[in-house]
Order: C-alpha cells, then structure tokens, then sequence
C-alpha cells in the first residue's frame, strides 16, 4: 500500500483534508501516476480572442503515449493546440480531486447521512 500524504484546503471551515499519494509529491508525473492520483488535467487557450479551455482525457493520452510516459507540463505543451482556433499558446492546470474519501469525511456528515 502506498503512503498518503493529507492536504488541507486554505479557506474551507472546517477544514477537510484531502489525500494525495506520496508518490506524486516531487517526481515526475507520468500518464499513469495522474489517472492513479486522480487527477485531473485541463488545457487552456491563452489567445484572449479564443480563451478555450478542455479537460483531457487522461485515458486515451494513456493509451495513445504509454502508461509510464512523462506528463509533466514541459513534455505536453509543445505536442497541444487548441481545438477551437489553431494556436499552439496553451497551458495546462493539474488539479487533485479533493473530495474526502473514506474516513476523511466530517463526522458530523456522516451523523446527518451525507
């Protein structure tokens, strides 16, 4: 099993803390590691007239590129365009699924069965 490493929100009252594996801290990323972390992964136009964003589909990239294939931003941005007007301005954002899962969730919550 690997470890977890928890992450609390800035803001969120109370605070909940959200699991990230230990194994995604400070390494590359590969296709795999995102869709095991779940995480999510959206590119965005940086052309002001265009402004289009997209989630990717970490699964067909997987497929496409290879599991153990690197996914760090410096390795994806050069191979994007965008899908509404052509440019190849883009930018990624990696985003950690941070809902609570198994005994991370309030108490109180599961006391009022939500």
């Amino acid at each position: 099993m690997s470890e977890i490493m928890l992450i609390y929100r800035l803001g969120a009252l109370p605070q909940e803390p959200f699991a990230i594996p230990v194994s995604m801290i400070g390494h590359h990323w590969t296709w795999q590691t995102l869709i095991d972390g779940r995480m999510t992964l959206t590119a965005f136009c940086h052309s002001t007239a265009c402004a289009h964003s997209q989630k990717l589909n970490l699964e067909k990239l997987r497929d496409k590129y290879g599991s153990d294939a690197p996914a760090m931003e410096w390795d994806i941005r050069p191979k994007l365009k965008c899908a509404k007007c052509g440019g190849t301005d883009v930018g990624l954002t990696y985003t950690p699924d941070t809902k609570p899962t198994g005994d991370l969730a309030s108490p109180y919550r599961k006391a009022k069965g939500g």
